[in-house]
């Protein structure tokens, strides 16, 4: 783990430890050893496991999850948190993010507002099962702007993080069967506003594929010009796909998250499994098709076949 440069180790020790600076110098220099306390103190403040530190764990990894209860959800809270990663990612000089799409990546759903209060309907009404959208129709003026602000956020610092995404038409599919899910279940008023949610996930498609012919991603806030975007490298893969992994190369450091429960993610900072992890994509970037900034036909191809799904689904509206 490494701290961000505006954060201070030795006033760390000493804020957390309640010690004066001379104290957690010493103890950082080993001039002082730790009682089982302090350690335990500093462990559970930097998010860090003793067993991992002592070299205790063998052949474990050791993974933290954070997640709650589905009735006991705060969304808010849950795009704080990404926003936070998001954050500490961009602390490290050398930084990329490797992700397997089962679906289409949180980070994209604030590509319109339309598409990202859809998801929040749908996770509030059908996975969190939350009993105040029991009953709950999608509604825009309903959708919290806060919300999106913050989604605007996190889009933004994931447009200017480095990043290579794997894709094939299962990715898309997941999103397109919700909306025909909620559709058919009576959750649109009317036949307009699931035709709108359609749009918006053509629309997002349409800007990823220019940004795949580009190889670099736009961003939204601020300065919108292309080149302030960062590399985007995308590859398709219909054979080998798995569970919305995601790799985060920082440095010489790794972390890695695996989803569990659709919603969650268990994430381990174990440098073997990240390496493991690392050459799994690797291997796999391999044995898949790049279309960004290469293969025309291949990426003309993958995209109409996306649209292709989304044209026929509003036809049957």
């Amino acid at each position: 783990m490494r701290l961000p440069a505006n954060i201070s180790l030795v006033d760390s020790v000493a804020s957390v430890l309640d010690l004066s600076v001379d104290s957690a110098y010493r103890r950082i220099r080993g001039e002082k050893a730790l009682d089982l306390h302090e350690a335990q103190l500093l462990c559970n403040h930097f998010n860090i496991s003793l067993d991992a530190i002592l070299g205790t764990l063998g052949s474990r990894i050791m993974f933290t999850s954070n997640h709650v209860s589905p009735a006991e959800y705060d969304f808010a809270n849950y795009q704080a948190g990404v926003l936070k990663s998001l954050k500490y990612f961009h602390s490290f000089e050398e930084k990329r993010l490797l992700y397997e799409c089962k679906d289409i990546p949180l980070f994209h759903h604030y590509h319109s507002k339309e598409l990202a209060a859809f998801k929040y309907f749908f996770w509030h009404k059908f996975l969190f099962r939350q009993e105040a959208f029991r009953h709950q129709q999608f509604r825009m003026a309903e959708y919290p702007d806060e919300l999106y602000e913050t989604g605007l956020q996190i889009s933004h610092l994931y447009k200017t993080l480095p990043s290579a995404e794997f894709w094939n038409l299962e990715s898309m599919s997941s999103t397109l069967r919700q909306i025909d899910f909620f559709y058919d279940t009576g959750g649109f008023e009317r036949k307009e506003d699931a035709a709108m949610v359609y749009n918006s996930v053509k629309q997002l498609m349409l800007d990823i594929e220019k940004e795949c012919a580009a190889g670099m991603k736009h961003p939204v806030i601020n300065d919108k010009m292309p080149e302030t975007g960062a590399a985007y490298d995308v590859y398709i893969n219909e054979v080998l796909l798995g569970a919305n992994t995601i790799l985060a190369v920082l440095g010489s450091s790794r972390m890695v998250f695996l989803n569990h429960s659709v919603f969650n993610y268990a994430v381990t900072s174990d440098l073997e499994f990240g390496l493991h992890i690392e050459n799994y994509l690797k291997n796999l970037a391999n044995s898949s098709t790049q279309i960004s900034r290469v293969s025309e036909m291949e990426r003309k191809a993958f995209f109409r076949s996306v649209y292709k799904l989304i044209d026929e689904r509003i036809e049957r509206l």
